[in-house]
């Protein structure tokens, strides 16, 4: 389960390892970008994993003498014990431009005896000036394959139960819509991965309101009114 793995679409090609006290993931990013969210997902952490998150400009600071340093758990919220695929999620708020991070985890404990993770996020996240409209909303996707049989029994081919979250934009300026929405539609399309937060804030239910996935439909960049615009986002899961 090579490291490469987190690079992928794909959140089951996971990473993984076994030494469960020093796990570290060191990134270089050719240059100093600017950054503002951390998420690594699909893994397995247990509820008393941590990591530790540097970032400088010069490979030796990362460690010697980091210009970003902090540590937290990576699970916030309850309901830890029924999820196999976990979210952790480092909201910066304010960009911070290095070219170098590292990630240590600490997971002693875990009781798979092994961790493992299916994507790393370093990323220049987009947060809209306004709140997405009261009438989001979030599906189950089932495409398992059901047949019944001429004595009436019921034959279950059990495929991957994934979330959909649809929701709108409203009354964004024409700067987000164009820069921001319009910019996101024509680079990740309906082929390319991404990640999207309802509430960052909203640490108990983080893990239920983040959906890592594709496009199921592009929608529209909509003028509504004069200088308004409206975008709607339909995501499905990737697993």
């Amino acid at each position: 389960m090579p490291v490469t793995n987190l690079q992928k679409m794909q959140p089951g090609l996971r990473w993984g390892t076994t030494n469960l006290t020093n796990i570290w993931l060191l990134i270089d990013l050719n240059s100093a970008q600017p950054i503002n969210l951390i998420a690594l997902l699909a893994h397995n952490a247990s509820g008393g994993a941590t990591w530790r998150i540097r970032a400088a400009n010069v490979l030796g600071d990362v460690t010697a003498s980091p210009a970003y340093d902090v540590t937290t758990t990576m699970w916030s919220s309850g309901g830890l014990i029924n999820y196999e695929s976990r979210p952790s999620i480092r909201w910066l708020q304010s960009s911070l431009t290095y070219r170098y991070w590292r990630i240590d985890i600490s997971d002693p404990t875990n009781p798979d005896g092994v961790f493992r993770a299916g994507r790393l996020y370093l990323s220049q996240a987009w947060q809209p000036c306004r709140n997405l409209n009261y009438d989001w909303e979030m599906v189950f996707v089932d495409d398992s394959q059901r047949q019944v049989s001429l004595g009436g029994q019921v034959y279950i081919d059990r495929r991957g139960i994934r979330r959909r979250l649809h929701f709108t934009l409203p009354n964004l300026p024409e700067s987000e819509a164009f820069e921001k929405a319009f910019e996101i539609d024509r680079q990740r399309g309906a082929s390319r991965d991404m990640l999207v937060t309802v509430d960052p804030d909203d640490l108990n239910h983080l893990h239920r309101q983040t959906v890592y996935g594709l496009a199921a439909e592009i929608g529209a960049v909509k003028n509504t009114a004069f200088n308004l615009y409206e975008k709607t986002y339909s995501i499905e899961e990737l697993i």
